[in-house]
């Protein structure tokens, strides 16, 4: 039976068909082959076929060629920005190159850094462990003056990043800057004080209770009146637009992290966006080890620390329902206390901080 009158289109369904079965056989590079056909007909036709684009997409990332598969993505997104199964794949496959990037187990004068970080910096995709990931390269590779400007870069725009300070630790050392190394590792040092970490960190807090917070040079003579009469000096934090309850502020600035859940976006979006509770089904990592009642960090698709929580399973039970949906729970563990990983009520969500300089 003919799927459509035009015997082209027919032809080229019955290809897709067979290409996607080969992809589920894990014959890739066949898939792969019959996919390119079947593009290289639709552009003889007049059109470019986003799904088309998006299995070849999905067919390279299962080879392994993540370039590749990152381009072909990009092209179906831009033949149709709204559609969702495109989007979930270009944000899955930007995933899967930043953790490349940000692999233990990467050279770091890998030749492949350079080619994927510029894929992720061209769609506004890398993050801050590209951007060390890159820096590092640079100072292997002998290009210091760049790898100073990326570090300098990552700090100024990440501050609460210690990862950040320690990337431009390593490459002032590289560099022969001894000076600079020493204050990016003092930075990075967690039980450090007064450094710009600290800073940001206090502004955080302060903010999170409604207050406004401004950041100014100490030692400049008549500074209190300048900021007191409302001149333009400094760093101004404002107040965040909703602020922290008691218990919110209590869990996110008093309680120490013994663990992180790495979640999916839509779990993100159930948490930012709506105001959720994190489910198992969300969650696509569980690190650390932790009890019932323990404070661990919810991490986002980007790296980003969304919310910090009380998960009502430890580790070893996470780990085990993950990815599930609460209705699996009992029949995983024998048990099921709560559908919720993280209930709202004992969570504090990161929200939004403006900074004015």
């Amino acid at each position: 039976m003919k799927l459509f009158a035009n015997k082209k289109l027919d032809h080229l369904m019955r290809e897709m068909g067979r290409g996607y079965e080969l992809q589920e056989a894990r014959n890739l590079e066949e898939a792969i082959s019959v996919y390119k056909g079947v593009l290289e007909e639709t552009k003889r036709l007049g059109f470019d076929s986003g799904y088309v684009l998006w299995n070849l997409a999905a067919a390279t990332d299962m080879s392994g060629d993540l370039e590749m598969a990152f381009d072909y993505i990009t092209q179906a997104v831009a033949t149709d920005p709204l559609a969702r199964p495109f989007r979930n794949s270009f944000d899955i496959i930007a995933r899967r190159i930043r953790e490349s990037l940000a692999s233990a187990e990467r050279a770091t004068d890998d030749p492949s850094t350079p080619r994927l970080y510029e894929l992720l910096t061209r769609s506004g995709e890398a993050d801050v462990a590209s951007h060390a990931t890159m820096a590092r390269w640079c100072a292997a590779t002998g290009d210091h003056a760049r790898a100073l400007a990326l570090a300098n870069a990552v700090t100024l725009l990440n501050p609460m990043e210690r990862d950040a300070w320690l990337c431009k630790a390593e490459v002032a050392r590289a560099a022969g800057q001894h000076e600079v190394a020493a204050m990016a590792t003092a930075e990075a040092d967690p039980t450090g004080m007064g450094g710009m970490r600290s800073k940001v960190l206090a502004a955080r807090k302060v903010t999170a209770c409604g207050i406004p917070y401004i950041i100014a040079r100490g030692k400049k003579k008549g500074i209190l009146g300048e900021i007191f009469a409302g001149k333009d000096v400094g760093t101004l934090f404002t107040p965040m637009t909703e602020c922290l309850s008691s218990r919110e502020y209590w869990i996110a600035f008093t309680l120490r992290s013994r663990g992180k859940l790495f979640v999916d976006d839509g779990a993100r979006k159930a948490i930012v966006e709506n105001g959720k509770s994190l489910l198992p089904s969300g969650i696509e990592k569980v690190e650390g080890e932790f009890a019932v009642g323990d404070p661990v960090i919810v991490i986002a698709p980007d790296g980003k620390a969304i919310a910090k929580g009380l998960v009502n399973y430890s580790a070893q039970e996470l780990h085990k329902i993950q990815g599930l949906k609460s209705s699996k729970i009992e029949q995983v563990l024998g048990y099921k206390h709560y559908d919720e990983a993280i209930h709202r009520d004992n969570m504090a969500v990161q929200k939004a901080q403006k900074a004015r300089v």
